[in-house]
């Protein structure tokens, strides 16, 4: 038994339009997640280039902080990282492939290191900071 769409299309078109995606105005079906010229617009206005910034990500290594790292590598920004523990530096790069423009800091941002892990940053960017990026997953007061 087969279960019947709130569309007007007979079964057989509705469900041949959802697998091959949208109708395009010449009548045939677009695939799903094929490009188009205004998707293709839409994607470049929404990500600014971002070459040769440098952008500072708090929490870098962790699940939200590297995904919002490959985004800013993506974009051209040299992106600084910093973590207390060698082990997720090192699994950060190899997830992103070691990339050139990842700097990685040993170093922690608590009270009694954060002016360390600062100096480190700074020498290794030519003293140069763009952007900084703290999210809302970033535990301060966590061990």
């Amino acid at each position: 038994r087969r279960l019947r769409s709130s569309s007007p299309l007979p079964w057989s078109r509705w469900q041949r339009g959802a697998e091959r995606g949208a109708l395009r105005r010449d009548g045939r079906y677009r695939r799903a997640g094929e490009l188009t010229e205004s998707t293709i617009s839409m994607a470049a206005a929404k990500v600014p280039s971002l070459l040769g910034s440098v952008t500072w990500v708090v929490g870098g290594v962790g699940i939200v902080g590297r995904g919002i790292a490959g985004a800013l590598l993506r974009a051209g920004s040299i992106v600084i990282v910093n973590s207390r523990f060698p082990g997720r530096l090192e699994a950060l790069n190899e997830d992103l492939g070691y990339p050139e423009n990842l700097v990685s800091v040993h170093g922690t941002m608590l009270p009694g290191g954060a002016a360390e892990t600062l100096e480190k940053a700074m020498q290794r960017t030519g003293n140069r900071l763009d952007h900084v990026v703290a999210h809302s997953a970033v535990r301060w007061w966590a061990n």
